[in-house]
């Protein structure tokens, strides 16, 4: 993403660094970086998240891939897109930091998770 940035780098964007800092408030996250990848689709109960995003940071990569960081639970297909989009927005604009805005609440109960309704 950071080679896109670069490429479509003009007076606006001159401090676009290609990383961010993202806190996801409801799993007290605090984590800097590149890219961000989801999961594909959970198999779960009505009540519980159906996606995961997760957050990847500059750093050595081992044998199981690239350094990553569990950020929130999405409810939808469309949260998640949402959420996706404006990191990358804020990314291209260089600001310095995000905070989630459409992860779910989740409880957790022993092998089971329940979305929390606000």
């Amino acid at each position: 993403m950071s080679e896109e940035i670069a490429q479509n780098n003009n007076s606006e964007n001159q401090k676009v660094t290609g990383t961010i800092i993202i806190s996801s408030p409801n799993e007290n996250v605090i984590a800097t970086c590149y890219k961000v990848m989801s999961s594909g689709k959970m198999k779960r109960g009505k009540k519980s998240p159906q996606y995961a995003l997760f957050g990847v940071s500059n750093g050595s990569s081992s044998f199981w891939g690239e350094p990553t960081i569990f950020l929130g639970w999405y409810a939808s297909h469309d949260l998640l897109s949402k959420e996706v989009s404006e990191i990358q927005k804020a990314i291209v604009q260089g600001i310095p930091s995000y905070e989630l805005k459409y992860n779910a609440k989740v409880e957790r109960k022993w092998f089971r998770m329940t979305m929390i309704d606000e």
